[in-house]
């Protein structure tokens, strides 16, 4: 088993590009969050077929962190409602 984390970001970004590489029993795994497929440099490393996401996931992200936001506000709201009419 091998695994790596690299930073996608170039000397003039904020660092925040962040993918993931992991390879198993001859198989390779690749994940970025904007679904960019792996730099020319892993693949030549890795030699062989990468498997890599190609949905979106950050949009998935996005909604969920809005659903939770959604949620807080709920729990709010019900704990307002609790306390002002019990």
């Amino acid at each position: 088993m091998e695994c790596g984390i690299l930073n996608l970001d170039d000397t003039t970004g904020n660092r925040t590009h962040w993918v993931v590489w992991y390879r198993d029993n001859g198989k390779n795994y690749y994940f970025d969050s904007y679904s960019i497929q792996p730099p020319n440099e892993l693949k030549r490393y890795l030699k062989s077929p990468i498997f890599y996401n190609t949905e979106l996931v950050m949009r998935l992200i996005v909604f969920i962190r809005a659903v939770e936001q959604v949620v807080k506000y709920l729990d709010f709201v019900v704990c307002f409602y609790a306390i002002t009419y019990r």
